[in-house]
């Protein structure tokens, strides 16, 4: 499941972002006004030391682009290490997984929660999710 979820993290930037792979890194750029994607760990890249954080880096200020990164720990479980040896500060966030398709999750007052399908209306599907990447925090 976390090979999936890898492939899908590495797929679903390249519909809209161009593929730049620097070192055992794929830095995603957007076209102008577009999202702003992380650089992350190639599928087939290797060891990653320090300095290749910090050529991507220097790529990213280049293109002002913003200097992040994301990666699935468990396939990376030492990068964090090697971000914060390249001077950057780690933040950790789980991922969110259902392994039980019939499962609904737990329901929270005034929070709809809803598988989306090709019935869906995809366009307003982006809509939100662009909406919420808008505005962190």
């Amino acid at each position: 499941m976390i090979d999936r979820i890898d492939l899908y993290l590495d797929t679903a930037p390249r519909v809209s972002a161009t593929a730049e792979v620097i070192g055992p890194f794929t830095l995603f750029r957007r076209p102008p006004g577009g999202h702003p994607y992380s650089a992350r760990p190639s599928r087939c890249g290797g060891g990653i030391g320090p300095e290749d954080v910090r050529r991507v880096r220097e790529r990213q200020r280049a293109l002002e682009l913003p200097e992040t990164f994301e990666w699935v720990v468990e396939r990376n479980p030492h990068l964090g290490a090697t971000m914060a040896q390249a001077g950057l500060r780690v933040s950790h966030h789980p991922l969110m997984l259902l392994t039980d398709p019939d499962r609904r999750p737990q329901t929270v007052p005034g929070l709809d929660v809803w598988r989306v399908d090709a019935a869906d209306d995809l366009a307003s599907v982006m809509a939100i999710a662009a909406l919420a990447f808008a505005h962190p925090g």
